[in-house]
């Protein structure tokens, strides 16, 4: 084998030991019960993250119906890193239609049910590759928690920011 040919397998060979692999957008969702949940219900999500030296940017989709009376879906995130790192974080879904429909959060709807998608980060750089396990703790005002149909998590590659 040329010189050339043994650089460019060693060169291959080490890419593929740092885990270069190109990063895929990942997305995770959870279907609700139309009837309500109460504040403190859990929901569950896996994201894969597959490369992390690239950027994440991370979003949150929800549908909802004319039953989800708050102007936001509050929650608090507990992040698993695969090296078993525990994150929190607190965050508030825009879920005010109204808002919607004058075009300052991302929006389409089908029959009374509104699909929102709204972005939390850009350019996140994560700590390991692997599974992250999220846990969504939904926060109440006292009552049932009605009209979500399902709640979902983005994690896609920022390629402005690779």
């Amino acid at each position: 084998m040329s010189r050339k040919g043994s650089v460019i397998i060693t060169l291959l060979s080490l890419l593929s030991m740092t885990g270069c692999n190109y990063p895929v957008r990942d997305y995770s969702t959870v279907r609700l019960d139309r009837m309500g949940h109460d504040p403190g219900d859990t929901l569950e999500f896996v994201v894969d993250i597959v490369d992390s030296l690239s950027t994440y940017d991370i979003s949150f989709g929800a549908r909802v119906d004319k039953s989800f009376i708050y102007p936001t879906i509050d929650a608090e995130l507990l992040a698993t890193t695969p090296d078993s790192i525990l994150k929190r974080y607190e965050i508030s879904i825009p879920a005010d239609i109204i808002l919607h429909k004058r075009g300052k959060t991302k929006v389409s709807s089908q029959n009374g049910v509104y699909d929102i998608e709204w972005k939390w980060k850009e350019g996140v750089k994560v700590s390991s590759y692997g599974e992250w396990k999220i846990q969504m703790l939904l926060k109440g005002r006292g009552e049932k928690i009605k009209g979500i149909h399902e709640i979902g998590i983005n994690c896609e590659p920022n390629e402005r920011k690779r």
